[in-house]
């Protein structure tokens, strides 16, 4: 069943990406265009309130800041979400990875920061998204193209995984908290 269900996933990736290259538009636009299919079904309410406290600090942190071009806000936002819910599940932890901690699951060793400085929320968000003056780290608004970039993409070129295509999970998460943020809810 597993089996049949991916060759269609795959089939009908393959059949759209014909019909668009078809009609003229690029290959590399169709392949940037969203996030691959395999998309989470996890639904923003049944997040803890700190995962959606935190989710939304993260949120937050790109729409007080005047670094950050509108044009991409929302792109940054859903990469930063993304990467925050796949490294941490959007939980601040103090363990990781050898000497990764926090929401990003950014490494002090790696010039992310202090200890103390990547568990401060608005610190990492800062830090991911490139608008704070600490670390060596290039963050979202120093990527080429960040604005238009696939945001599991862009997640990807900030956080530099070993399982790059892990951040697409999320997208449909980030784009229900980012609604969710801007109603109020």
């Amino acid at each position: 069943m597993f089996g049949k269900t991916t060759a269609r996933l795959v089939g009908s990736a393959a059949a759209l990406t014909m019909a668009l290259t078809g009609a003229g538009v690029a290959a590399s636009t169709v392949a940037q265009a969203a996030p691959a299919a395999s998309t989470s079904s996890v639904p923003a309410a049944s997040l803890t309130a700190e995962q959606r406290q935190n989710a939304y600090t993260i949120i937050r942190v790109a729409e007080e800041s005047n670094a950050i071009d509108p044009a991409g806000k929302d792109n940054a936002i859903h990469a930063a979400i993304m990467a925050a819910m796949q490294e941490s599940s959007l939980r601040n932890l103090n363990y990781g990875d050898r000497d990764s901690v926090g929401l990003f699951q950014q490494r002090p060793s790696t010039g992310w920061g202090s200890v103390e400085q990547i568990m401060d929320p608005v610190f990492a968000a800062q830090s991911f998204y490139g608008i704070n003056s600490f670390g060596s780290n290039p963050g979202v608004i120093q990527q080429p193209g960040w604005q238009t970039m696939n945001p599991g993409q862009l997640a990807q070129a900030v956080q530099r995984s070993a399982y790059p295509d892990r951040y697409d999970t999320w997208y449909n998460l980030s784009v229900e908290l980012l609604n969710d943020y801007r109603s109020g809810r």
